[in-house]
């Protein structure tokens, strides 16, 4: 055993460590950027659930097109709500079902948020 290979090993384990450490760091930011969408889009869900219980015939609403550009749209009465799942797949629901699937997406996400934070934090304490 010389010297070089020893150092080569520490380098190759650095390196390990630090992607390690680059993907966990990629995950927490996706997770957190999820729960306020998930949270976003169930709000919108159960304003849109009681909007049009309020109103037998629809309401109309602006949406935003873009950042700078709103439109007009009516919203006839409805049963069902197509949620975009990723991956080109949109999937057509009801209203509870969809508001249980958000709550599960939600509660996976934040779980999945905090074992992220208690890895890196384990990493931490094993590396001082």
């Amino acid at each position: 055993i010389t010297v070089e290979s020893i150092l080569k090993q520490f380098q190759e384990q650095h390196s390990k460590y630090k992607l390690m450490e680059h993907k966990l760091a990629q995950n927490r930011s996706h997770l957190a950027s999820k729960i306020p969408e998930i949270t976003k889009t169930t709000e919108t869900l159960q304003f849109l659930r009681k909007k049009l219980a309020e109103e037998d015939s629809g309401f109309k609403t602006n949406y935003g097109l873009t950042e700078s550009v709103f439109c007009e749209a009516e919203v006839t009465p409805q049963k069902t709500v197509h949620l975009w799942l990723g991956a080109s797949v949109m999937v057509e629901y009801t209203f509870d079902e969809a508001i249980a699937l958000l709550g599960k997406n939600l509660a996976a996400a934040k779980k999945n948020l905090d074992d992220v934070v208690k890895r890196r934090e384990e990493k931490e304490k094993g590396s001082q």
